[in-house]
């Protein structure tokens, strides 16, 4: 009891001590109103914006590497581009249709397509090889065919400096389809063929001639014989058979000028002989020549043909009667004025695939048609001239040139086709057993028709196209 009492006590004693500490306000006379604070408002911050957070890029799936199907497709060019699709057709085709199969197949599943592909690679790449010894054994059996050509001519004998040339060029040629240089092995082998050509027909041009000049000296020989021109012409006849001699011994050794040299002297000599006895005979043939040679010009001339630009020449006629009005053929009385001809041998320039023709031929207009005229307005003159045997060479010329026009004269045309598989191409044209049946001879084609084709690869359904004579 006295502890509740104590405690009591202590509680009382802490009131107190509190309520004294607390100081009271002194007095005052006049005591002031306190003063009323009124509490500023807080400010109101405005939100502040939401910062939007920039939206993740969306990534977008890998694009798969598919070069590869370049590759493929460029080693399926290069095959072809060495004549692939023409000596293995079939290989050619399957590889087509395989590639497509790749091309598709790449775009679901890359990684397979690019295995295929190296596989097809590799194929292409041996058609490539086996396109490329084809084309190889193709040039050197078209070369060899004209070796053989040159030979049988004897072409080394009477020119061994231009057939050496040609063989040099020839080993030039393999060397490069050897090294891999097909490009140039290509162009070399044009240049070869060109030099062998050229040097073919100049030879071919000269042993024609050369046989022409005994034959025509035989002929006047054996006139003069039936003419009895031994009772009055002994000596000349003697000296004729001479030089006819000494001309075919000169070719028997390869001595193609000197040969006709001799040649030419016979055969003026024993003309000269011959005509002293048959002159009105020889001015009936030459007037039977001249009427014949006009004839043909004229049909020629009203023909179309292809120059070898690839021109077309339409028809221009001609009449040989307007140019006889102003220069009419003349009475000739029987008497014997001979010249003696010049030269016709042919140079042999094969570097460059080109020959040189002596004579004054050369200054003769290039148009076959315009120089036949020419040759025959010549004959006419020299037949009124009565050199009956220079005005028959100008006519005899005049229809050799006619009818190398005639045979230019336009006969065929083609159209090109075009498919879903395998359309017209120069190569494939020129393959057309009805046209050349031979594909390399498709620049043929394009030279005779550069004015619609700029570009040899590239030629359109629809296009007329002119093929040239073979």
């Amino acid at each position: 009891m006295k502890n509740v009492f104590y405690a009591f006590l202590i509680v009382l004693a802490s009131l107190f001590f509190f309520s004294a500490c607390g100081s009271e306000p002194e007095a005052t006379d006049t005591q002031e109103e306190p003063a009323v604070v009124t509490p500023e408002e807080p400010a109101v911050e405005e939100p502040a914006a939401p910062v939007e957070e920039p939206a993740a890029p969306v990534e977008e799936p890998a694009q798969a590497d598919l070069s590869f199907l370049d590759d493929a497709e460029a080693a399926l060019l290069r095959a072809g581009e060495v004549g692939a699709a023409e000596f293995y057709r079939d290989r050619f085709n399957d590889l087509a249709l395989e590639l497509e199969d790749i091309k598709t197949l790449a775009q679901s599943d890359p990684e397979e397509a690019k295995k295929r592909s190296d596989a097809f690679i590799a194929a292409a790449n041996a058609l490539y090889d086996d396109s490329l010894a084809s084309v190889r054994d193709y040039y050197l059996a078209q070369m060899n065919k004209m070796d053989k050509a040159l030979l049988a001519i004897e072409a080394d004998k009477y020119a061994p400096k231009a057939y050496a040339q040609t063989v040099i060029m020839r080993e030039d040629t393999e060397r490069k389809f050897l090294d891999g240089q097909y490009s140039d092995a290509q162009y070399a082998y044009r240049e070869t063929m060109a030099a062998k050509k050229s040097l073919k027909d100049g030879v071919e041009n000269n042993i024609a001639w050369l046989n022409i000049l005994i034959r025509d000296t035989e002929m006047y020989m054996d006139d003069a014989e039936e003419l009895e021109a031994y009772l009055w012409a002994e000596e000349e006849l003697e000296e004729a058979d001479s030089l006819l001699e000494e001309g075919r011994v000169l070719y028997a050794e390869y001595d193609m000028k000197g040969s006709e040299a001799s040649l030419l002297k016979a055969k003026a000599l024993a003309r000269r002989i011959a005509q002293g006895g048959g002159r009105m005979q020889q001015i009936n043939k030459t007037d039977s020549l001249l009427v014949d040679v006009m004839k043909a010009i004229e049909q020629a001339s009203t023909m179309t043909v292809v120059d070898e630009e690839g021109n077309i020449i339409d028809p221009d006629p001609w009449k040989g009667e307007d140019y006889l009005r102003t220069n009419p053929l003349l009475k000739l009385e029987n008497k014997v004025d001979v010249q003696e001809d010049e030269s016709n041998l042919q140079d042999y320039v094969p570097a460059d695939g080109s020959t040189g023709v002596m004579g004054d031929d050369q200054e003769v207009d290039p148009s076959y048609l315009k120089t036949a005229q020419k040759l025959w307005e010549k004959g006419v003159e020299a037949r009124n001239a009565e050199n009956l045997e220079l005005a028959n060479e100008y006519f005899h010329q005049a229809k050799i040139f006619v009818e190398a026009y005639q045979s230019n004269a336009v006969s065929d045309f083609y159209t090109v086709v075009g498919r879903k598989v395998d359309t017209d191409c120069l190569w494939r044209i020129s393959e057309y057993d009805f046209i050349y049946d031979n594909p390399f001879l498709w620049p043929k084609i394009w030279r005779r028709n550069k004015r619609i084709i700029q570009n040899p690869d590239l030629i359109f359904p629809g296009q007329v196209l002119i093929i040239p004579p073979k």
